[in-house]
């Protein structure tokens, strides 16, 4: 049986704001179904809340789920989250001066 393995990502943080389109994704997308066999979902929440009876996220936000057999969690959380660091790191929009 799969584990749903969640994670919120914030839209705003010390560097900056976090702006990533849809279509960013795709390659994460990707590599997870091809890699994995799995099928990844991302939710782009503007504002703090508890979106389809998931817990609540304090912040706006982008949720990361995917439901993946216990078996390849480990590896399949060590090659997502640095693409995802990544996806985030290209995507970060830095604050304008005054």
């Amino acid at each position: 049986m799969p584990d749903t393995l969640s994670c919120a990502i914030p839209k705003v943080c010390d560097d900056g704001v976090l702006e990533i389109p849809r279509s960013a994704w795709a390659e994460i997308k990707q590599i997870a179904d091809e890699e994995f066999g799995v099928t990844v979902t991302i939710h782009d929440h503007d504002k703090p809340g508890a979106y389809g009876g998931r817990s609540f996220v304090p912040f706006a936000h982008y949720l990361f789920e995917a439901e993946v057999e216990g078996f390849v969690l480990g590896r399949f959380i060590s090659r997502m989250f640095p693409l995802i660091d990544a996806l985030a790191e290209r995507h970060t929009q830095q604050p304008t001066g005054r």
